[in-house]
């Protein structure tokens, strides 16, 4: 019996040795483990200040920057990017591409960027940024100093607005910004907005009589004669504002997205479904004439 007692009390030591000897190279590998570990860094604006891998807007301030307005689908989050108009003839890298690392970057996560669905973006003489979004009108200050300042946005709840979401903003030669106030699948009028004031005047399209039908507003420019230009939601042509009154042109390609006027006057219209046109004052035609 005592033989078979001191057999156990050897296999008791074994397996106590052996579990102290496991349990020791397993903590070692776990310490050496933990210095050599690979240190991951998760890739989006918050972290890296890329403003994103969509861009959904892209404009040239007066001083010939650069900016873009993008977004991370995937994370969320959204970025405005400005890239000094001295980096925009870069040096290429060896074997292509371009990294001037030069990039100012206002992250959402750092920054009250409202939306990540911006639509227009224009710049005022006094450097102010307004930004059309789904989530209102942002006025936004990049030199100033408290985050207050800095950033403002004008929704239905604090201003004017019928609703949320701006589709275009144009800046006539006075300084007023015009606002569409429209989004998706929706428009529910012109307003103006005199930034010196912060006082807003709504400005219904329609000529003739209190009787003509007023049209609902989408795309807004500046025209080269300082007019303001409108297309309309869903239905054809375009209004011309002088000033004082509204001449209104019903024909055209209808639905049209984008307008822009050049210094001869004609007035060029993109549309998504019926491609490029032009009026020369009298008459439209596809461009090129098809």
């Amino acid at each position: 019996m005592r033989s078979i007692d001191n057999a156990r009390a050897r296999i008791r030591t074994v397996q106590f040795a052996f579990v102290f000897l496991l349990s020791f190279l397993l903590f070692t590998a776990a310490a050496n483990f933990a210095q050599t570990a690979p240190q991951w860094n998760v890739v989006k604006p918050s972290t890296t200040g890329i403003p994103g891998e969509e861009v959904r807007l892209m404009r040239l301030d007066p001083d010939g920057n650069l900016w873009v307005v993008g977004r991370w689908t995937f994370w969320g989050e959204s970025g405005i990017a400005m890239l000094s108009a001295d980096q925009l003839p870069y040096e290429p890298l060896p074997g292509g591409g371009f990294d001037t690392d030069k990039w100012k970057v206002w992250s959402s996560v750092q920054h009250p960027i409202p939306s990540q669905y911006t639509h227009d973006m224009q710049f005022g003489a006094d450097g102010t940024i307004w930004i059309a979004s789904d989530a209102g009108l942002t006025r936004f200050r990049p030199n100033a100093n408290a985050p207050g300042e800095m950033w403002h946005t004008f929704t239905a709840a604090n201003s004017p607005l019928l609703i949320d979401p701006v589709r275009s903003i144009a800046i006539d030669n006075q300084g007023n910004v015009w606002v569409s106030n429209a989004g998706p699948n929706q428009s529910a009028g012109l307003f103006k907005l005199d930034p010196l004031t912060d006082q807003w005047s709504h400005m219904p399209i329609k000529s003739g009589g209190g009787g003509s039908p007023q049209q609902k507003p989408w795309a807004l420019a500046l025209g080269s004669n300082g007019h303001i230009l409108v297309s309309f939601w869903i239905n054809a042509g375009f209004g011309d504002y002088n000033g004082s009154s509204w001449t209104i042109r019903s024909d055209g390609p209808p639905e049209i997205d984008t307008l822009a006027q050049d210094p001869q006057g004609n007035i060029w219209a993109a549309t998504a479904r019926d491609g490029l046109w032009r009026w020369n004052g009298t008459s439209w035609r596809s461009w090129p004439i098809l």
